[in-house]
């Protein structure tokens, strides 16, 4: 039988939340995540969870945001987490997760 586990989502905004916005040039991440509905929408699992943690340029990350995102991940009771992230400092955030994590037993995947 297939075991159907939680699948965690941990939303910062970046890319995948975000609209071009023509005046400021740039992209700008929307005011909340559409990532909820759209992937219930699909229903392709039957347990997903999301986490808010913040909805920002990953630019404007901060050490406050980055420690969020970390306590969203210890505090998860999920083995299989992803987090949307942009593009510019996902490797950051990966690398500061992995520094600070003292077990190594979930999968975490970053998307943008």
């Amino acid at each position: 039988m297939f075991n159907k586990e939680t699948i965690q989502f941990i939303l910062t905004g970046g890319t995948i939340d975000s609209y071009y916005s023509a005046v400021k040039d740039t992209a700008v991440p929307n005011k909340q995540s559409v990532l909820p509905q759209f992937i219930q929408g699909l229903k392709l699992y039957e347990k997903v969870v999301f986490t808010e943690v913040c909805m920002k340029d990953s630019r404007d990350l901060a050490r406050t945001d980055l420690d969020k995102i970390l306590k969203a991940v210890v505090r998860s009771k999920s083995r299989k987490i992803i987090i949307t992230h942009g593009t510019y400092t996902m490797s950051d955030t990966a690398r500061y997760l992995k520094a600070k994590l003292k077990k190594l037993d979930k999968t975490i995947i970053f998307t943008r």
